[in-house]
Parts: structure tokens; C-alpha cells; sequence
């Protein structure tokens, strides 16, 4: 499976921001970066008539919209746990940032920001670094824009894991 980090914490505490800030730093530092984002409340990228919509309506699984420079591949979700769609999509990949799947297994970036209610990780042991911008007491704790500390963060995880 190819290494990932995940980014967990509440919604609106900044972890998109940091995955897009943290996302160029790591490729210039010669990672290739892949990311995926948990839609906890679901999400649908077709527009309602469009072909690609039809095909899936029409029952087909998985389907693939193809364009200049671009694809995406849609199919009905199965019991596939995030270490399954890691192994099948992003072999590709040095390290995988993912945002939100805090129950998953595997390394942590807690990101916080004073206003919302710590959405502290289930195994706190797993969380090897806290973006905040108030102390919580975590071991490492750096502020928001630190991304280069999180960027180091991740390659020690990578290079742990006897990857790039």
C-alpha cells in the first residue's frame, strides 16, 4: 500500500488549505504527491442528464469520463476500505495525503483552529503533528503556517515507511 498521512480535525479548521499549500511544497522536494478528500456527506460530479450521468443511471459500473488532459473514474462504492482504494489508485505514488478518514488506520496530522471544538482522533497516539493556533498539548504542535515543518513531518513518514 502506498504510504499516506491523513489530515483529520474539524470542518472549517483548515485542513484543505494545508493539504493545498502542503501539496507543491512535497513535489518540489521530488514526491509524487496524490490526495484524497472523504466527502463525509456524499457528493455526486455529474450533471443530472449529462452522458456520464446516463451510462450510471443506466446501471453501468465503473464508469469513465474521459476529456483533453483529464479523467475520473466513477463507480458504486462497495466495502472498499481505505487501504483498498490506496493499494488500487495511487501505487503510483510516494505518499498519499488524505483528508478525513480519522478512524482509519495509519498516521495523523491534527489540524485545529481556535474557535472549534477539537475534533480530537480517536488514536491520539497515531497524530504526529498538530497544526494549531492555540496550544492543546499535544508533543508536536506547530502554527498554521509551519508548512514547511509539516512537509518535513510527512518525508520522515515516507522515509520510515523506506519509500523516497
Amino acid at each position: 500500500m502506498p504510504v499516506h498521512v491523513e489530515f483529520v480535525g474539524a470542518s472549517g479548521a483548515g485542513k484543505t488549505t494545508l493539504v493545498e499549500r502542503l501539496v507543491p511544497v512535497l513535489a518540489a522536494r521530488g514526491l509524487r504527491v496524490g490526495t484524497v478528500k472523504h466527502a463525509s456527506h456524499g457528493f455526486d460530479m455529474d450533471r443530472p442528464g449529462s452522458d456520464s450521468a446516463r451510462h450510471r443511471e443506466a446501471g453501468a459500473s465503473p464508469v469513465l469520463i474521459v476529456g483533453p488532459g483529464r479523467a475520473a473514474l466513477q463507480w458504486d462504492f462497495g466495502d472498499d476500505t481505505l487501504a483498498d482504494l490506496l493499494e488500487r489508485y495511487f501505487a503510483g505514488c510516494d505518499v498519499v495525503l488524505v483528508e478525513g478518514f480519522g478512524a482509519a488506520p495509519g498516521p495523523k496530522v491534527f489540524v485545529h483552529r481556535r474557535g472549534f471544538e477539537p475534533k480530537t482522533p480517536p488514536d491520539r497516539e497515531a497524530v504526529i503533528l498538530t497544526v494549531t493556533d492555540e496550544p492543546l498539548g499535544f508533543a508536536a504542535e506547530v502554527g498554521p503556517d509551519a508548512v514547511d515543518a509539516v512537509a518535513d513531518a510527512v518525508e520522515d513518514v515516507v522515509r520510515a515507511a523506506g519509500g523516497a
